[in-house]
């Protein structure tokens, strides 16, 4: 037997949480996370022993550099306490810092693809060589591999597919009821979670300051792009701050009509990924507007539960936003949603993990 070091570059991202609730059902689970400073009221389950890793603070780069050194050594000290280990990272610089550790064996997960379009070839061949020092990579979208690896010339079988649905064992038979009913005044668009493509969330609310009798918007999260909403604040924008995930998510999404994930499609993440806002949004019967030309777009079209929009400009934005908001829209929508049964968007990692630690 052996345990699993979970080594994580934040303590509040609910994915992680999930996926180690998910290992614990058949390894015990060590998590060893750093702070960030954002979502402090989500963290790891008291089921989970937790060891922290320190605060890292963006930009800060020395301290930031003796952060992970000391992280090394704290890796090291959990380590010891167990007979054998693996390793569960979450990012390059988790992996990296889990082999200075001395860690030899394990997996790596990828939720989110930190590349942009000037990567040079050195990162290029570091991550290749990294990744196959592995076990094994968990990718959370499927196009990940269609639209990234496989240039790599890394084998199909090498990546296994978990997407970021939500936690079976907090949703798995609550989902809400259908209801059709929307509002006969101001129709409510919804922010939630990490706030950070400024861009497209500028265009929204100027398209809301501009339509304040028609739309109004809520914002639920955390991030750099927080102080766009607070400075904007009046009747129809709020800024209601972060959230504890997964206990507030629910009534969150009942007091919006449609939900805003429009990232900026110039990313290379974005154009690929598949956030968990896709399956919440259909679980709670929420439609959805993302960003044009991105496999989320692809997926809520084909689910037909909303649309994507272009961010060219402002003037081709808030046309796209008239087009889409309307009542009779937004019920199709809906109606969609509930559409899209409930067994395809709870997430049924533990039986991928089992196989992968068995």
């Amino acid at each position: 037997m052996f345990d699993v070091l979970m080594i994580c570059p934040t303590s509040s991202q609910p994915r992680f949480h999930k996926r180690a609730v998910q290992l614990a059902k058949c390894k015990t689970v060590k998590a060893l996370a750093f702070s960030r400073g954002l979502y402090e009221e989500s963290c790891f389950g008291p089921e989970i022993e937790f060891f922290t890793l320190g605060k890292i603070q963006d930009g800060n780069y020395s301290k930031r550099l003796i952060t992970l050194f000391k992280a090394i050594f704290t890796i090291r000290k959990v380590a010891r306490k167990s007979k054998k280990v693996m390793y569960y990272a979450f990012s390059l610089d988790c992996l990296i810092i889990a082999k200075l550790a001395g860690l030899t064996s394990g997996f790596y997960e990828i939720g989110d693809l930190r590349i942009s379009h000037k990567s040079n070839w050195l990162f290029s061949k570091l991550e290749k060589y990294l990744l196959l020092s592995t076990n094994g990579v968990i990718i959370t979208s499927e196009y990940f591999y269609e639209g990234y690896f496989k240039n790599k010339k890394i084998e199909r079988d090498f990546f296994h597919v978990i997407e970021n649905k939500l936690s079976y064992d907090y949703f798995n038979g609550r989902r809400p009821k259908q209801e059709t009913l929307f509002p006969t005044q101001k129709i409510r668009i919804g922010v939630v979670g990490l706030l950070r493509y400024e861009k497209p969330l500028t265009m929204l609310i100027k398209f809301v300051n501009k339509h304040p009798d028609k739309f109004s918007l809520d914002c639920y999260g955390d991030g750099t792009c927080k102080e766009l909403f607070i400075k904007h604040s009046s009747k129809s924008i709020c800024y209601h701050g972060s959230f504890k995930y997964p206990e507030q998510i629910m009534p969150i999404y009942r007091s919006i009509d449609i939900s805003f994930v429009v990232y900026d499609s110039s990313s290379p993440n974005v154009k690929l990924a598949l956030p968990n806002k896709l399956y919440e949004s259909a679980f709670f019967g929420v439609p959805l507007i993302c960003a044009s030309d991105t496999a989320l777009e692809s997926n809520v079209e084909r689910m037909r539960i909303g649309t994507g929009i272009s961010i060219e400009s402002q003037d081709i934005f808030e046309q796209g936003m008239l087009s889409i908001l309307s009542i009779d829209t937004l019920r199709e929508y809906r109606e969609n949603c509930f559409n899209v049964e409930e067994k395809d968007l709870i997430d049924h990692g533990h039986l991928v993990v089992e196989k992968l630690f068995r």
